[in-house]
């Protein structure tokens, strides 16, 4: 299986509504690391076909300038301590969204992350847990690229290769580290751990920083993703930096 000219591979079932939105669209796909702070990319972003956003919307009025102000579709685990933690003003920027993507299921959550992204209300699309699990799927391929045993990808990496699965003509890639690189140091904008309910879940649960989550194996394959995929990537000036210093 070529798991790099199709980063979700031969198992992955493309979702008809998803390719209709993003067939030759132009797309900013923005992460919440604080890299961006005074980039001032906000305008940039925001003169996209779509906005795409990982994981819970930073709040904030110093927010925009660097982050932008749109969000057309929200790339999200939408695991427990996620559905516990939403508050009103989550749900309502995620009502406001053209499509909903929950980009890694695990099996003995689908029917209910279903359940719940069906209740929102807007369009939704959940990638399959099979596409992951197993000998011969993406975790074991991606873990193989840094010689470790096992690999959860970080969410938000995991809607970047879903992208790819479809035929948009770019994507401008953003407030995406890779936690630093895999420093895994502060890891994204002081909002996050202060406002909406990101706050809430930071204060609840602590952040999800964990060996399941192995950085240098997927920045191994993201720079072979890239190479395959680059007419359609743009790096921002942190990954165009940094991307092979590991």
């Amino acid at each position: 299986m070529d798991w790099i000219e199709k980063p979700l591979g031969e198992n992955y079932v493309k979702d008809e509504n998803l390719a209709s939105l993003l067939k030759d669209k132009r797309i900013a796909y923005v992460g919440p690391a604080p890299q961006n702070v005074d980039t001032g990319y906000g305008e940039k972003i925001d003169s996209y076909d779509l906005v795409v956003r990982t994981g819970d919307i930073l709040r904030g009025d110093d927010v925009a300038k660097d982050y932008g102000s749109r969000t057309d579709i929200i790339v999200h685990s939408y695991n427990d301590h996620d559905m516990n933690s939403f508050t009103e003003d989550d749900y309502y920027d995620m009502k406001k969204c053209e499509c909903l993507i929950c980009a890694q299921t695990p099996g003995d959550l689908y029917e209910k992350t279903g359940g719940f992204l069906k209740d929102v209300g807007v369009p939704y699309h959940q990638v399959s847990s099979e596409v992951f699990e197993g000998e011969n799927g993406l975790r074991k391929f991606i873990a193989s690229q840094g010689g470790e045993e096992t690999c959860l990808p970080n969410t938000g990496y995991n809607g970047v290769l879903l992208m790819l699965m479809y035929e948009v003509k770019e994507i401008f890639m953003t407030g995406m580290t890779f936690y630093d690189m895999g420093k895994w140091v502060r890891s994204y904008h002081e909002s996050w751990y202060t406002k909406g309910g990101s706050a809430k879940k930071f204060k609840r649960y602590g952040l999800n920083e964990n060996e399941q989550h192995k950085q240098i194996p997927q920045i191994k394959h993201f720079q072979k993703i890239y190479e395959c995929h680059k007419d359609r990537i743009v790096l921002d000036k942190y990954l165009s930096d940094n991307l092979w210093s590991i």
